[in-house]
């Protein structure tokens, strides 16, 4: 029988439970609190605790004593801290939970129509109308099953709180803990707390505690025939209650409002109003530095964030003007046809660019033709390939004798390599390795040549300054949020204009007085290069200095373009002998150029893909002794000596 009755239990529980919300994610948005106290010194409550999200229910414990206040006796009494605001009981009187629009949120929540639920023994997640209630040490454990998927939900709990108010010799009192500390955070709170009667502030005080930014007022009734104000109860309100702030009021009021319940509620027996003032002006001045504080914090990084954004608008001018204004040179010509400096064409890369590429090797390269230390050959019954041969090594830079060594003893052999070997030299790991230390080798001697020319001033005191006030920037941001200082527009502000001010100070450039000048003649070189075909025949240079030209544009990336209107000025020259001998050399160079550019940059990027795709590969480093991969920095151990050819 016994089995019976589980299994019908389970069958009506069952499916009621697949109503529960599988994902609870929800905000108090509102708690409104209407109280009054009556005549015999209860208190009548009514909560509405609105919430935004999916739930299943909400649970709230009511309690009516706090065990952890001191005890008391008459005529001693702790103010601040007393186990004689503690209440007698407390009795639900109604629970209930409906759904609303955003728009009905508000004092008025309490008007609307709502249904008594029902109490049951048990309920289970997904169950609806329903709540459960037990008893605990100090008060009731009240839990409302009512699920809400989405949208605005309200919980209502309306109960008693039996002879909530304490007696003193001068006045009545009721201090209550409205919020617990146990609550979810809420974004507002409101609090109406109202007594049977009214009475002049002589005898009726007001005090809240909880978040710095509530605010308590009275609400006044009429003027007695005096004149004075006549107060009924107070109002308090405050927003963003974080968990772990509680909510409380404190309130007298002329104790004549209570004579009928005199003889039962709680009384201290001794004059208190003086006593009480005195605790709340201790604790207000307190509050009041800790607003001090709040403001001198919020106001202080506010103002730190207005001038940080000013001082990185001066600094920027600042930094311009200093460190990436360029100088005054005097040069102004649009086109300039000389070669300037005694340094090789690769160098002009990096005044240029202050980068080194394929494009200054290949130029490079292409130099060491012109100057008759490498010479080309074709090679039979192959259309796409050419034999480089190594005459002499006669006047050539530590640059170019790396190039040399490059070409003709890494990858080639006999001082013979051809454009096929260069390409298919870094098909391998191994030969990948030595192709791309001997470029990087190369690279690395043409920047300390070009460094050597003074080309650039230093400017890592401003990425210095950059770094500095970017870390300064991330600071100020960083406590704008730890304090919550709120305003989302300043944050990014900073955070941009941080980020803005490091990136820049990381890439500009500033020429020497001769680095600017150098500069700008080497790009007059290169518009002269670049508009070569719109000269007339009579203002272009003599025709030995074009093979050279076409060495520098190679630098520039106009080869292509200055060889095509070589080859036009060459055509409309109408001497036939200088147009067959000239041609086929231009030409010759140009597919040499081309050829180069491409069998390097092949060579080097299919070399670096392999190098780092082996890294990718290697094994992780173990510290514990069982194996893996190499860690770094070897040659520390024991023994040792040396190892070199003779």
């Amino acid at each position: 029988m016994k089995k019976i009755i589980l299994f019908l239990v389970l069958s009506i529980i069952a499916p009621l439970s697949v109503l529960a919300v599988s994902e609870v994610d929800y905000d108090v948005k509102d708690v409104y609190i209407d109280s009054s106290i009556d005549f015999m010194g209860s208190m009548h409550i009514k909560e509405a605790i609105i919430i935004e999200g999916s739930l299943n229910g909400f649970e709230r414990v009511i309690n009516y004593k706090n065990s952890a206040l001191k005890d008391w006796t008459s005529g001693e009494i702790d103010f601040a801290n007393s186990s004689i605001y503690n209440a007698r009981g407390v009795s639900l009187s109604l629970v209930s939970a409906f759904n609303i629009s955003e728009d009905q949120i508000g004092w008025n929540i309490f008007d609307e129509d709502y249904k008594d639920f029902n109490e049951t023994v048990s309920a289970v997640s997904g169950n609806s109308g329903v709540y459960t209630s037990r008893e605990t040490e100090d008060g009731i454990d009240v839990k409302v099953y009512n699920p809400n998927k989405s949208g605005y939900i309200v919980y209502l709990f309306d109960y008693y709180i039996d002879q909530a108010v304490v007696l003193h010799n001068d006045i009545a009192e009721i201090y209550w803990t409205f919020l617990p500390q146990d609550f979810d955070p809420v974004e507002s709170v409101n609090i109406q707390l109202t007594i049977p009667g009214s009475c002049t502030d002589d005898k009726f005080r007001f005090w809240a505690h909880g978040s710095l930014n509530g605010n308590i007022s009275g609400i006044s009734d009429a003027k007695d025939d005096d004149g004075n104000i006549l107060y009924k109860g107070v109002l308090a309100t405050v927003n963003d209650v974080e968990f772990g702030k509680g909510v409380d009021i404190r309130m007298t009021f002329d104790k004549s409002l209570m004579s009928v319940a005199s003889s039962f509620l709680n009384n201290s027996g001794i004059d208190a109003l003086d006593k009480i003032i005195e605790v709340e002006t201790e604790r207000a001045n307190d509050a009041n530095s800790q607003r001090k504080m709040i403001k001198i914090v919020y106001y202080g990084i506010y103002g730190i964030s207005i001038i940080y954004l000013i001082g990185i608008v001066l600094l920027w001018i600042y930094l311009y003007r200093k460190y990436d204004r360029e100088h005054n040179v005097n040069f102004t010509a649009k086109y300039y046809r000389e070669f300037t400096g005694d340094y090789s064409v690769e160098v002009i890369e990096y005044l240029m660019e202050k980068n080194i590429s394929n494009k200054a090797l290949s130029a490079s390269i292409m130099n060491l033709i012109y100057k008759k230390n490498i010479e080309i050959e074709e090679i039979s019954n192959s259309k796409d390939d050419l034999k480089l041969i190594l005459k002499n090594r006669d006047n050539v830079s530590k640059a170019e004798n790396i190039i040399l060594d490059l070409l003709f003893s890494v990858v080639g052999k006999n001082s013979i390599v051809t454009l096929k070997q260069i390409e298919n030299y870094s098909s391998n790991v191994s030969t990948s390795r030595s192709f791309v230390n001997k470029y990087n080798s190369w690279k690395n001697q043409v920047v300390m040549d070009a460094e050597s020319e003074n080309f650039f001033e230093d400017i890592s005191t401003a990425k210095i300054i950059g770094f500095v006030y970017f870390i300064l920037g991330m600071i100020i941001m960083f406590l704008n949020i730890y304090f919550n200082i709120g305003n989302t527009v300043l944050i990014i502000l900073i955070v941009v204009m941080s980020i803005v001010l490091l990136i820049y100070t990381n890439t500009f450039k500033k020429w020497t007085k001769k680095g600017r000048e150098h500069y700008l003649k080497w790009n007059a070189f290169k518009n002269f290069l670049k508009d070569f075909g719109s000269f007339s025949n009579k203002e272009v240079p003599e025709i030995k200095l074009w093979e050279k030209y076409l060495v520098y544009a190679t630098v520039f990336g106009l080869a292509k373009e200055v060889q095509k209107a070589m080859n036009i000025k060459l055509s409309e020259m109408g001497d036939t002998t200088v147009y067959n001998s000239y041609r086929p050399l231009y030409y010759h160079n140009i597919y040499i150029g081309d050829r180069l550019d491409h069998s390097i940059s092949h060579a080097y990027n299919k070399g670096t893909s392999l190098i780092n795709a082996e890294n990718a590969k290697s094994s992780f480093s173990s510290g514990s002794g069982f194996g893996g991969g190499f860690s770094s920095g070897g040659g520390f151990g024991g023994g040792g000596g040396s190892g070199h050819g003779f």
